[in-house]
């Protein structure tokens, strides 16, 4: 996508949007501590606005839509090492399809750790989620609807940008204290959330998947598209944050653009699912005249 221009505005408009979710956190849960979920609920619930009228004034040429779905600690992943995990807390999608349809699709999971310093120290009993994330074993989904009991066997058995944790630092307000780690016992944060989100859209940073998933190989592909397919539950409490019973999705711009993907997802119905992994996702569609320039 073409916003290299505008860039630094893109990234302002993320940061402002940020630190507005991570203030409207605390605010939500008063007087209750907002934890890892309140703060992903309050990103996937309100990024998307900023998100769609950033890029619809920075980056013309382009149609898009942006979605938020929140869901919390579903599937799981049974690891063939021992051990239970969440797949994680935060996906960011980002597809975009040029004037010939031709599509490119990156993905970056998130596990979200709150935490009072840096670096922080992941504790024996987050080993397993550490060991997902830097050796990818098998594992087999659990609480995941009709995927119930699929394997998954992630190729190659190492560290790659898909999967990082995203670090919440105190005084859990300030944008600057949102950032994304690699797979480490001891997490050290790299870049800023915001920074990392211009990242996937660049394709700099996650690990890119095929829609439709073309090869039986490609099990990235596969989890990520089940992952989707699976978060568009209706509904979802999150009590200590004031959430009851509410809109699970929330979509902005071209809802149209979504239509066909969710045959690529195969999207069912989930309503008796607590949840899937909370998702942003980034739509952009290059339009005709474009490319006539």
């Amino acid at each position: 996508m073409r916003f290299e221009k505008d860039e630094s505005k893109i990234r302002k408009d993320i940061e402002t949007g940020i630190t507005r979710c991570m203030n409207a956190a605390f605010l939500n849960c008063t007087p209750n501590t907002p934890q890892e979920p309140d703060y992903v609920s309050e990103l996937v619930n309100g990024l998307p606005e900023d998100l769609y009228k950033t890029l619809s004034v920075y980056a013309p040429g382009y149609r898009f839509a942006v979605s938020g779905v929140f869901c919390h600690q579903k599937p799981m992943a049974l690891l063939e090492t021992g051990g239970k995990v969440e797949l994680g807390d935060l996906l960011i999608v980002y597809i975009e399809e040029n004037i010939e349809a031709v599509l490119k699709s990156n993905a970056l999971l998130l596990q979200a750790k709150r935490t009072n310093k840096v670096p922080y120290v992941v504790h024996y009993d987050e080993r397993n989620q550490l060991r997902l994330y830097e050796e990818w074993p098998k594992f087999e989904l659990s609480r995941a609807g009709d995927y119930n009991g699929i394997v998954i066997d992630v190729q190659p058995k190492t560290l790659n940008s898909g999967a990082q944790y995203l670090l919440l630092q105190s005084p859990f307000k300030e944008e600057k204290k949102v950032c994304c780690a690699y797979p480490d016992r001891i997490l050290y944060p790299e870049k800023k959330l915001s920074e990392q989100i211009i990242d996937l859209m660049k394709f700099f940073t996650g690990r890119t998947f095929q829609i439709p998933c073309s090869s039986k190989e490609d099990e990235w592909s596969s989890l990520i598209l089940k992952l989707l397919s699976i978060s568009g539950a209706s509904r979802y409490n999150r009590r200590a944050s004031g959430r009851i019973n509410a809109d699970r999705q929330l979509t902005l711009g071209d809802e149209s653009l979504f239509k066909q993907l969710r045959r690529w997802f195969n999207t069912n119905n989930y309503d008796d699912l607590d949840g899937a992994v909370s998702c942003l996702l980034i739509y952009a569609h290059e339009e005709q005249e474009v490319n006539s320039r």
